[in-house]
């Protein structure tokens, strides 16, 4: 089962989080250095949450810019998969404009288009119905992995991190007791071609993992998000075991803040 590394990266200088000491929100600089150590360790693909210095309704996506162009000259053979989630960037904290979907997907495809320009994958977070859609029009070759998210408590760790608790209530992500509408996110996604699924949080989804794979056959992942990654963080059997759950449920991938870690014990 392929793993895919979480990593934050600030405009500023590198600050300790919550989510434990090797997964600290990074200078740019500090970044490389995680990242040539994480490539040395084996791990090959990572998800990129970049957290710029001022909250903005109208971001220009200078600095991601050039944190995409930097990253991908420095590790031209590393997969990244650039996450789109506005929340670090509005000064709402939410994953999208919820006032004006028409400029939220505007807003949106602009980033879209500095991550093809830099060769990285695409990690459509934001809930939009049409951000998959959009990307796949103007792009056909763009590797776009489409988020299907649960309105869970279980987030605080990464919102934290990211400088990102929203202001009000999430309606673009799906109530906990709402399959039918996880499903129909999901089978949206899948109607505007991405390459791949990942549901959020992994650890309560396994019963929608297992009614998308009668939908179809492209791979699907798990985000052990922070809310299950918290309780273990300094465990290495209980490391090892979550990995164990996940590849027996059936996910194809799972995004894990212990990816490093994991590498590291089984060498």
């Amino acid at each position: 089962m392929k793993l895919i590394q979480p990593i934050f990266i600030n405009q500023t200088e590198t600050k300790n989080t919550g989510l434990g000491s090797a997964n600290k929100s990074y200078s740019l600089s500090d970044a490389i250095e995680r990242i040539k150590l994480d490539t040395e360790h084996k791990v090959s693909s990572f998800l990129l949450f970049l957290i710029p210095n001022q909250k903005t309704w109208e971001p220009d996506w200078l600095w991601h810019n050039f944190v995409m162009s930097t990253l991908k000259d420095k590790f031209p053979n590393t997969e990244f998969y650039v996450d789109t989630c506005m929340c670090s960037t509005l000064p709402d904290g939410h994953c999208c404009i919820l006032k004006d979907r028409e400029l939220s997907e505007d807003t949106l495809q602009s980033l879209v288009r500095v991550i093809e320009a830099n060769g990285h994958k695409m990690a459509h977070s934001d809930m939009g119905p049409n951000t998959a859609l959009n990307a796949r029009m103007e792009f056909p070759q763009l590797e776009v992995m489409s988020y299907v998210k649960w309105r869970s408590v279980m987030y605080e760790g990464f919102r934290d991190t990211a400088d990102s608790t929203p202001s009000s209530i999430r309606s673009y992500q799906v109530e906990v007791d709402d399959a039918d509408g996880f499903v129909y996110m999901a089978n949206k996604y899948i109607k505007s071609d991405c390459n791949s699924l990942l549901l959020k949080p992994g650890i309560t989804s396994v019963d929608m993992l297992h009614q998308l794979r009668q939908k179809t056959d492209m791979p699907i992942g798990g985000y052990q998000v922070s809310g299950e990654w918290l309780p273990i963080k300094d465990q290495v059997a209980a490391i090892q075991e979550q990995h164990k759950i996940y590849k027996r449920s059936g996910y194809d991938f799972m995004v894990t803040y212990g990816a490093r870690m994991f590498n590291l014990l089984s060498k």
